[in-house]
Protein backbone atom coordinates (compact mmCIF):
# COMPACT_ATOMS: atom_id res chain seq x y z
CA UNK A 1 0.00 0.00 0.00
CA UNK A 2 2.85 2.43 0.81
CA UNK A 3 6.38 2.75 -0.44
CA UNK A 4 8.98 2.39 2.27
CA UNK A 5 10.97 5.60 2.61
CA UNK A 6 14.47 5.55 1.18
CA UNK A 7 17.25 5.31 3.73
CA UNK A 8 20.98 5.75 3.25
CA UNK A 9 21.50 2.70 5.44
CA UNK A 10 21.27 -0.49 3.39
CA UNK A 11 20.16 -2.59 6.38
CA UNK A 12 17.15 -4.70 5.37
CA UNK A 13 15.17 -6.04 8.36
CA UNK A 14 13.42 -8.62 6.21
CA UNK A 15 16.70 -10.06 4.95
CA UNK A 16 18.08 -10.23 8.51
CA UNK A 17 15.01 -11.90 9.97
CA UNK A 18 15.67 -15.52 10.96
CA UNK A 19 12.45 -17.55 11.21
CA UNK A 20 13.29 -21.28 11.47
CA UNK A 21 9.70 -22.49 11.03
CA UNK A 22 8.26 -19.57 9.10
CA UNK A 23 5.03 -19.82 7.15
CA UNK A 24 4.81 -19.49 3.38
CA UNK A 25 2.43 -17.09 1.66
CA UNK A 26 -0.52 -19.48 1.48
CA UNK A 27 -0.14 -20.58 5.10
CA UNK A 28 0.11 -16.95 6.23
CA UNK A 29 -3.02 -16.05 4.30
CA UNK A 30 -4.93 -18.95 5.83
CA UNK A 31 -3.81 -17.93 9.33
CA UNK A 32 -5.08 -14.38 8.77
CA UNK A 33 -8.42 -15.54 7.40
CA UNK A 34 -8.85 -18.09 10.18
CA UNK A 35 -7.88 -15.55 12.84
CA UNK A 36 -10.30 -12.85 11.65
CA UNK A 37 -13.31 -14.82 10.43
CA UNK A 38 -15.51 -15.55 13.43
CA UNK A 39 -19.09 -16.13 14.43
CA UNK A 40 -19.76 -12.40 14.10
CA UNK A 41 -20.37 -13.10 10.43
CA UNK A 42 -23.73 -14.62 11.42
CA UNK A 43 -24.83 -11.17 12.61
CA UNK A 44 -24.15 -9.48 9.25
CA UNK A 45 -27.66 -9.96 7.78
CA UNK A 46 -29.26 -8.21 10.76
CA UNK A 47 -26.68 -5.47 10.42
CA UNK A 48 -27.92 -4.86 6.88
CA UNK A 49 -31.51 -4.94 8.14
CA UNK A 50 -30.81 -2.22 10.68
CA UNK A 51 -28.67 -0.03 8.47
CA UNK A 52 -30.36 -0.53 5.12
CA UNK A 53 -28.99 -2.28 2.08
CA UNK A 54 -27.16 0.67 0.51
CA UNK A 55 -25.74 2.05 3.76
CA UNK A 56 -24.77 -1.47 4.79
CA UNK A 57 -22.76 -1.94 1.59
CA UNK A 58 -21.08 1.46 1.79
CA UNK A 59 -20.37 1.25 5.51
CA UNK A 60 -19.00 -2.30 5.41
CA UNK A 61 -16.72 -1.64 2.45
CA UNK A 62 -15.59 1.77 3.72
CA UNK A 63 -14.79 0.55 7.21
CA UNK A 64 -13.09 -2.56 5.91
CA UNK A 65 -10.84 -0.53 3.63
CA UNK A 66 -10.00 1.93 6.40
CA UNK A 67 -9.10 -0.90 8.79
CA UNK A 68 -6.89 -2.45 6.13
CA UNK A 69 -5.16 0.86 5.44
CA UNK A 70 -4.50 1.48 9.15
CA UNK A 71 -2.81 -1.93 9.42
CA UNK A 72 -0.59 -1.07 6.45
CA UNK A 73 0.37 2.22 8.09
CA UNK A 74 1.47 0.38 11.22
CA UNK A 75 3.39 -2.28 9.28
CA UNK A 76 5.21 0.45 7.35
CA UNK A 77 6.14 2.07 10.68
CA UNK A 78 7.46 -1.30 11.87
CA UNK A 79 9.72 -1.52 8.83
CA UNK A 80 11.07 2.01 9.27
CA UNK A 81 11.73 1.48 12.98
CA UNK A 82 13.42 -1.88 12.38
CA UNK A 83 15.61 -0.32 9.69
CA UNK A 84 16.48 2.71 11.82
CA UNK A 85 17.31 0.63 14.91
CA UNK A 86 18.83 -2.28 12.96
CA UNK A 87 16.45 -4.88 14.34
CA UNK A 88 15.00 -7.72 12.24
CA UNK A 89 11.57 -7.56 13.88
CA UNK A 90 9.53 -5.75 16.51
CA UNK A 91 6.29 -6.67 18.23
CA UNK A 92 3.37 -4.25 18.44
CA UNK A 93 4.25 -3.03 21.93
CA UNK A 94 8.00 -2.89 21.20
CA UNK A 95 7.28 -0.70 18.19
CA UNK A 96 5.23 1.67 20.35
CA UNK A 97 8.08 1.95 22.86
CA UNK A 98 10.83 2.45 20.28
CA UNK A 99 8.73 4.80 18.14
CA UNK A 100 7.77 7.04 21.05
CA UNK A 101 11.37 7.07 22.32
CA UNK A 102 12.56 8.32 18.89
CA UNK A 103 9.67 10.75 18.50
CA UNK A 104 9.02 14.37 19.48
CA UNK A 105 9.54 15.76 22.98
CA UNK A 106 5.99 15.08 24.14
CA UNK A 107 6.30 11.38 23.22
CA UNK A 108 9.72 10.46 24.64
CA UNK A 109 8.75 10.32 28.36
CA UNK A 110 5.63 8.33 27.48
CA UNK A 111 7.36 5.48 25.62
CA UNK A 112 7.07 3.08 28.57
CA UNK A 113 3.41 3.95 29.08
CA UNK A 114 2.67 3.43 25.38
CA UNK A 115 4.26 -0.02 25.53
CA UNK A 116 2.31 -1.07 28.62
CA UNK A 117 -0.98 0.25 27.22
CA UNK A 118 -0.46 -1.68 24.00
CA UNK A 119 0.28 -4.87 25.96
CA UNK A 120 -2.79 -4.35 28.17
CA UNK A 121 -5.15 -3.79 25.24
CA UNK A 122 -3.82 -6.81 23.33
CA UNK A 123 -4.26 -9.04 26.38
CA UNK A 124 -7.71 -7.62 27.18
CA UNK A 125 -8.98 -8.07 23.64
CA UNK A 126 -9.91 -11.72 23.15
CA UNK A 127 -11.27 -12.01 19.61
CA UNK A 128 -13.35 -15.12 20.20
CA UNK A 129 -15.29 -13.27 22.91
CA UNK A 130 -15.64 -10.04 20.98
CA UNK A 131 -16.51 -11.07 17.44
CA UNK A 132 -19.78 -12.75 18.34
CA UNK A 133 -21.35 -9.54 19.55
CA UNK A 134 -19.49 -6.55 18.24
CA UNK A 135 -20.79 -6.13 14.72
CA UNK A 136 -24.46 -6.41 15.60
CA UNK A 137 -24.05 -3.99 18.47
CA UNK A 138 -22.41 -1.38 16.26
CA UNK A 139 -24.65 -1.52 13.23
CA UNK A 140 -27.88 -1.61 15.20
CA UNK A 141 -27.08 1.98 16.21
CA UNK A 142 -25.90 3.07 12.80
CA UNK A 143 -24.38 5.64 12.41
CA UNK A 144 -23.98 6.50 16.13
CA UNK A 145 -21.45 3.72 16.65
CA UNK A 146 -20.33 3.67 13.02
CA UNK A 147 -16.67 3.65 14.00
CA UNK A 148 -16.95 0.45 16.01
CA UNK A 149 -18.41 -1.60 13.14
CA UNK A 150 -15.07 -1.90 11.39
CA UNK A 151 -13.61 -3.92 14.25
CA UNK A 152 -15.10 -7.10 12.82
CA UNK A 153 -12.66 -6.91 9.90
CA UNK A 154 -9.38 -7.54 11.66
CA UNK A 155 -7.63 -9.25 14.54
CA UNK A 156 -4.70 -7.01 15.44
CA UNK A 157 -2.63 -9.46 17.49
CA UNK A 158 -2.93 -12.27 14.95
CA UNK A 159 -2.09 -10.07 11.97
CA UNK A 160 1.23 -8.87 13.39
CA UNK A 161 2.13 -12.31 14.73
CA UNK A 162 1.63 -13.74 11.24
CA UNK A 163 3.71 -10.96 9.63
CA UNK A 164 6.58 -11.57 12.05
CA UNK A 165 6.54 -15.29 11.30
CA UNK A 166 6.48 -15.16 7.47
CA UNK A 167 9.28 -16.61 5.36
CA UNK A 168 8.83 -13.73 2.90
CA UNK A 169 7.51 -10.76 4.93
CA UNK A 170 7.91 -8.48 1.89
CA UNK A 171 4.87 -10.25 0.44
CA UNK A 172 2.65 -9.12 3.34
CA UNK A 173 2.12 -5.55 2.12
CA UNK A 174 1.50 -4.05 -1.29
CA UNK A 175 -1.68 -3.69 -3.32
CA UNK A 176 -1.78 -7.42 -4.08
CA UNK A 177 0.01 -8.61 -0.95
CA UNK A 178 -1.03 -11.32 1.46
CA UNK A 179 -3.01 -9.04 3.76
CA UNK A 180 -4.99 -7.31 1.03
CA UNK A 181 -5.89 -10.61 -0.61
CA UNK A 182 -6.99 -12.04 2.75
CA UNK A 183 -9.16 -9.01 3.50
CA UNK A 184 -10.65 -9.08 0.00
CA UNK A 185 -11.80 -12.66 0.60
CA UNK A 186 -13.12 -11.85 4.08
CA UNK A 187 -15.01 -8.73 3.00
CA UNK A 188 -16.55 -10.60 0.07
CA UNK A 189 -17.74 -13.40 2.36
CA UNK A 190 -19.07 -11.00 5.02
CA UNK A 191 -20.94 -8.76 2.59
CA UNK A 192 -22.26 -11.66 0.48
CA UNK A 193 -23.74 -13.41 3.54
CA UNK A 194 -25.21 -10.12 4.75
CA UNK A 195 -26.86 -9.44 1.40
CA UNK A 196 -28.18 -12.96 0.84
CA UNK A 197 -29.40 -13.37 4.42
CA UNK A 198 -31.28 -10.06 4.45
CA UNK A 199 -32.62 -10.70 0.94
CA UNK A 200 -34.01 -14.07 2.07
CA UNK A 201 -35.54 -13.15 5.45
CA UNK A 202 -36.09 -9.39 5.15
CA UNK A 203 -37.48 -7.72 8.27
CA UNK A 204 -37.70 -11.12 9.98
CA UNK A 205 -33.90 -11.39 10.05
CA UNK A 206 -32.73 -12.22 13.58
CA UNK A 207 -29.59 -11.31 15.52
CA UNK A 208 -27.87 -14.43 14.24
CA UNK A 209 -28.88 -15.73 10.83
CA UNK A 210 -28.67 -19.25 12.27
CA UNK A 211 -31.75 -18.43 14.39
CA UNK A 212 -33.78 -18.03 11.18
CA UNK A 213 -33.13 -21.64 10.25
CA UNK A 214 -35.53 -24.38 11.46
CA UNK A 215 -34.12 -25.36 14.90
CA UNK A 216 -34.69 -29.09 14.49
CA UNK A 217 -33.40 -29.35 10.95
CA UNK A 218 -30.29 -31.43 10.34
CA UNK A 219 -28.74 -28.52 8.40
CA UNK A 220 -29.16 -26.14 11.34
CA UNK A 221 -27.67 -28.57 13.82
CA UNK A 222 -24.79 -29.26 11.45
CA UNK A 223 -24.06 -25.52 11.08
CA UNK A 224 -24.07 -25.02 14.85
CA UNK A 225 -21.80 -28.02 15.36
CA UNK A 226 -19.34 -26.83 12.72
CA UNK A 227 -19.20 -23.35 14.22
CA UNK A 228 -18.57 -24.76 17.67
CA UNK A 229 -15.77 -26.86 16.20
CA UNK A 230 -14.33 -23.84 14.36
CA UNK A 231 -14.23 -21.77 17.55
CA UNK A 232 -12.64 -24.65 19.42
CA UNK A 233 -9.90 -25.07 16.81
CA UNK A 234 -9.16 -21.36 16.38
CA UNK A 235 -9.29 -20.45 20.08
CA UNK A 236 -5.68 -21.48 20.51
CA UNK A 237 -4.59 -19.35 17.56
CA UNK A 238 -6.25 -16.25 18.98
CA UNK A 239 -4.90 -16.93 22.46
CA UNK A 240 -1.34 -17.45 21.23
CA UNK A 241 -0.33 -13.78 21.27
CA UNK A 242 -1.67 -12.90 24.77
CA UNK A 243 -0.09 -16.05 26.20
CA UNK A 244 3.30 -15.36 24.63
CA UNK A 245 3.08 -11.71 25.65
CA UNK A 246 2.36 -12.48 29.30
CA UNK A 247 4.89 -15.30 29.50
CA UNK A 248 7.83 -13.87 27.56
CA UNK A 249 7.51 -10.23 28.62
CA UNK A 250 6.50 -10.53 32.25
CA UNK A 251 6.51 -14.00 33.82
CA UNK A 252 9.53 -15.77 32.30
CA UNK A 253 12.00 -13.31 33.85
CA UNK A 254 10.61 -14.00 37.31
CA UNK A 255 10.65 -17.77 36.80
CA UNK A 256 13.94 -18.01 34.91
CA UNK A 257 15.63 -20.02 37.67
CA UNK A 258 12.61 -22.21 38.41
CA UNK A 259 12.74 -25.92 37.65
CA UNK A 260 8.98 -25.93 36.94
CA UNK A 261 8.82 -23.46 34.06
CA UNK A 262 6.76 -25.78 31.87
CA UNK A 263 4.23 -26.37 34.65
CA UNK A 264 3.88 -22.62 35.25
CA UNK A 265 3.37 -22.00 31.54
CA UNK A 266 0.63 -24.64 31.34
CA UNK A 267 -0.96 -23.16 34.43
CA UNK A 268 -1.03 -19.74 32.74
CA UNK A 269 -2.67 -21.21 29.64
CA UNK A 270 -5.29 -23.03 31.69
CA UNK A 271 -5.96 -19.91 33.76
CA UNK A 272 -6.61 -17.68 30.74
CA UNK A 273 -8.90 -20.21 29.08
CA UNK A 274 -10.77 -20.65 32.37
CA UNK A 275 -11.19 -16.89 32.77
CA UNK A 276 -12.68 -16.63 29.28
CA UNK A 277 -15.02 -19.52 29.98
CA UNK A 278 -16.16 -18.11 33.33
CA UNK A 279 -16.82 -14.68 31.84
CA UNK A 280 -18.77 -16.15 28.93
CA UNK A 281 -20.89 -18.32 31.24
CA UNK A 282 -21.55 -15.97 34.15
CA UNK A 283 -21.35 -12.29 33.17
CA UNK A 284 -24.83 -10.81 32.58
CA UNK A 285 -25.33 -8.84 29.36
CA UNK A 286 -22.00 -10.17 28.14
CA UNK A 287 -22.60 -8.86 24.63
CA UNK A 288 -22.84 -5.27 25.83
CA UNK A 289 -19.80 -5.53 28.09
CA UNK A 290 -17.74 -7.17 25.38
CA UNK A 291 -18.78 -4.52 22.85
CA UNK A 292 -17.77 -1.84 25.32
CA UNK A 293 -14.39 -3.54 25.83
CA UNK A 294 -13.95 -3.89 22.09
CA UNK A 295 -14.67 -0.20 21.49
CA UNK A 296 -12.02 0.79 24.06
CA UNK A 297 -9.26 -1.61 23.04
CA UNK A 298 -9.67 -1.75 19.28
CA UNK A 299 -10.15 1.98 18.73
CA UNK A 300 -6.66 2.33 20.19
CA UNK A 301 -5.02 -0.71 18.57
CA UNK A 302 -6.48 -0.10 15.11
CA UNK A 303 -6.46 3.67 14.69
CA UNK A 304 -5.15 5.78 17.58
CA UNK A 305 -1.88 3.91 18.16
CA UNK A 306 -1.02 3.55 14.44
CA UNK A 307 -1.67 7.27 13.96
CA UNK A 308 0.48 8.24 16.95
CA UNK A 309 3.24 5.83 15.96
CA UNK A 310 3.30 7.20 12.42
CA UNK A 311 3.64 10.75 13.77
CA UNK A 312 6.57 9.67 15.96
CA UNK A 313 8.28 7.46 13.38
CA UNK A 314 8.30 10.15 10.68
CA UNK A 315 9.41 12.89 13.07
CA UNK A 316 10.80 15.44 12.32
CA UNK A 317 11.23 15.71 8.55
CA UNK A 318 9.59 12.70 6.93
CA UNK A 319 5.96 13.79 6.68
CA UNK A 320 5.97 13.95 2.89
CA UNK A 321 5.04 16.74 0.50
CA UNK A 322 2.71 19.22 2.17
CA UNK A 323 2.96 17.12 5.36
CA UNK A 324 0.37 14.75 3.90
CA UNK A 325 1.40 11.85 6.17
CA UNK A 326 1.02 14.06 9.23
CA UNK A 327 -2.56 14.92 8.28
CA UNK A 328 -3.25 11.26 7.52
CA UNK A 329 -2.06 10.28 11.00
CA UNK A 330 -4.22 12.97 12.59
CA UNK A 331 -7.22 11.66 10.64
CA UNK A 332 -6.63 8.10 11.92
CA UNK A 333 -6.34 9.36 15.50
CA UNK A 334 -9.54 11.41 15.22
CA UNK A 335 -11.41 8.52 13.62
CA UNK A 336 -10.28 6.24 16.41
CA UNK A 337 -11.50 8.65 19.05
CA UNK A 338 -14.87 8.97 17.31
CA UNK A 339 -15.21 5.18 17.46
CA UNK A 340 -14.06 5.20 21.08
CA UNK A 341 -16.44 7.93 22.26
CA UNK A 342 -19.48 6.66 20.40
CA UNK A 343 -18.79 3.04 21.37
CA UNK A 344 -18.32 3.88 25.05
CA UNK A 345 -21.33 6.22 25.20
CA UNK A 346 -23.65 3.74 23.51
CA UNK A 347 -22.24 0.90 25.58
CA UNK A 348 -22.86 2.60 28.91
CA UNK A 349 -26.29 3.77 27.75
CA UNK A 350 -27.37 0.29 26.73
CA UNK A 351 -26.00 -1.28 29.92
CA UNK A 352 -27.84 1.29 32.05
CA UNK A 353 -31.01 0.68 30.03
CA UNK A 354 -30.77 -3.06 30.53
CA UNK A 355 -30.27 -2.68 34.29
CA UNK A 356 -33.24 -0.31 34.40
CA UNK A 357 -35.44 -2.85 32.60
CA UNK A 358 -34.31 -5.64 34.92
CA UNK A 359 -34.98 -3.77 38.15
CA UNK A 360 -38.24 -2.23 36.93
CA UNK A 361 -39.84 -5.66 36.54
Amino acid sequence: MEDNPKEEDDYDPYAERNVPNGTNDLESMMHIIKGILGTGILAMPEAFKNSGMILGFVGSIGNGLLCTYAIHVFVNCLYMLCKKNRKPALTYSEAMKVGFADGPAWAKPRSGLACKLADSFIIAYQRRLVDTFLLTFGLQRFPLAFGTTCFAFTSVAIVFAVENNMKTPKHFGGWFGIYNRSLAILMTVYIALAFLGYWKFGEDTKSSIALNLPPNAILTQTVNLLYALAIYISFGLNGLVPINLLWNSYLYKRLEDSSSQLAWEYLLRILLVTICLVFAATVPMLGLFVSLLGAITLSHLLFIFPGLLDLCTRYPNNYGRGKIYKYRSIFLICYGYIGLLTGVSVGFYEIALEFKNIYSK
